[in-house]
């Protein structure tokens, strides 16, 4: 059981990683290829994303506490929230601009 645990500590690590690569390779920043419209479609996209990610995250918490298992939180989590915020930001201010 802690093996399989382990496993999908590895597997949540993977997704983690790639789910940050997918926000910086499709993230929206030249105003001439996204309208605000399809930018914030895109963010909100991210944001569920995110959302899941951390509800994973928390559902395993159980896994670590049983397991003892030292959990040391993935740094990418944290990338991810910081340009989510940054895009909902820069987004955000230039619809108020147009």
């Amino acid at each position: 059981m802690f093996e399989k645990h382990r496993r999908k500590l590895e597997d949540f690590e993977k997704e983690v990683k790639d789910l940050k690569e997918t926000v910086i390779k499709e993230r929206p920043i030249k105003q001439e290829h996204f309208d605000c419209i399809l930018a914030e479609e895109r963010i909100r996209r991210f944001k569920d994303e995110n959302k899941k990610i951390r509800q994973k995250k928390q559902n395993m918490q159980f896994g670590f506490d049983l397991f003892n298992m030292k959990y040391k939180p993935v740094p990418e989590m944290k990338h991810i929230a910081a340009e989510i915020e940054k895009l909902d930001m820069f987004w955000s201010t230039w619809r108020q601009w147009s």
